[in-house]
């Protein structure tokens, strides 16, 4: 209900099988959600896109990675001072 501003019932049907969102619902829920977007992508036969994210991911997380390890080393010099 948040990712959309459906209202209760209305995403109550969703989760049930009863009805589907509309366009501009379906476009928050995957805004919302990594599964819905990733799933939106399959069935439209955009995989490609699927793999972009995978590497965009890797590389936010490299780049965390390689901040810990500066961040270490710096301790690491300024221990051995």
């Amino acid at each position: 209900m948040r990712w959309t501003g459906a209202c209760d019932r209305s995403a109550r049907n969703w989760m049930h099988g009863d009805g589907a969102p509309s366009g501009a619902h379906l476009i928050g829920l995957a805004r919302g959600s990594d599964h819905v977007m990733a799933m939106l992508l399959e069935l439209t036969g955009h995989t490609e896109f699927l793999v972009a994210a995978d590497i965009h991911a890797v590389e936010v997380a490299l780049a965390r990675a390689m901040g810990v390890i500066e961040t270490l080393k710096r301790q690491r010099l300024k221990s051995s001072d």
